[in-house]
């Protein structure tokens, strides 16, 4: 199955396809009613998800965070919420291009959020040396799930941030697989 926008990847990813993940909730009440009370991620799934997407939201903020992109335009039922990732050290992050030929990963090792950690530094490895930069930072737990995610997703990016720490809700994973996208 070819993944094509966002609001598909994220329906995968919160339903589980992707394997190991933080704690999520479709919309603000299902936030609510779990009674979770550390930091959360807004994201948006619609046509520009990367333009509304905020990481470590209080929870006293989250509501009037939700009114504000509403305001903006955004359609409220497009917004989910996802713990936000603890500070347990990510040591490899980045994007994988599984490529019919060759693998091609841009990643980082800056112990910050992916977005800022690809712009801070970031470096490439191909082929064989992708994979084992991967192996190697991984459980072989979550590398089992990553080899079971590029099998079924030929031609797909895998976004991943892999932890020094097991982390997520499955136990024995120290990856977590944000997306996989063919777009």
């Amino acid at each position: 199955m070819a993944v094509l926008n966002k609001y598909q990847n994220y329906k995968l990813w919160q339903e589980g396809y992707y394997g190991n993940k933080l704690r999520a909730w479709r919309n603000y009440e299902a936030y609510l009613a779990s009674g979770y009370e550390a930091p959360v991620v807004l994201r948006y799934l619609g046509e520009i998800g990367g333009y509304w997407c905020k990481y470590d939201v209080d929870k006293k903020d989250v509501l009037s965070t939700i009114n504000a992109w509403v305001a903006e335009g955004a359609d409220p039922s497009k917004i989910i919420l996802n713990e936000a990732l603890p500070d347990l050290r990510p040591i490899l992050q980045g994007e994988l291009l599984n490529d019919t030929y060759y693998d091609y990963f841009w990643y980082s090792t800056a112990e910050v959020k992916m977005r800022d950690a690809l712009k801070l530094e970031s470096h490439v490895a191909q082929g064989l040396k992708a994979k084992h930069l991967i192996q190697s930072a991984m459980t072989p737990s979550s590398f089992s799930d990553f080899e079971e995610l590029l099998y079924l997703y030929p031609g797909h990016v895998i976004e991943v941030t892999i932890c020094s720490n097991c982390i997520g809700d499955t136990q024995g994973r120290n990856a977590l697989v944000w997306e996989v996208r063919k777009y």
